[in-house]
């Protein structure tokens, strides 16, 4: 019997420009680490600011994630 590996995490780094005219805002980031200890697939969000106009924004982001991932992904 063969052992077939299996993805354990990914992460996924989105960037925009700076939502404002301060000049030392050079822009903004977001990562999205996908993990996986066995229990199922789960995110963790790492930002130290990154600027949405709605949670749709937010849900854009996860739908990309998950169509990555296919069928049967943790809905």
């Amino acid at each position: 019997m063969s052992v077939k590996p299996t993805l354990q995490e990914s992460t996924f780094t989105y960037a925009q420009e700076a939502d404002c005219c301060d000049a030392c805002d050079a822009g903004q980031v977001l990562e999205v680490e996908v993990h996986d200890g066995g229990g199922g697939k789960f995110f963790r969000i790492k930002t130290e600011g990154f600027a949405i106009d709605s949670g749709a924004d937010l849900e854009a982001i996860f739908a990309d994630i998950r169509k990555l991932y296919g069928e049967g992904w943790n809905e």
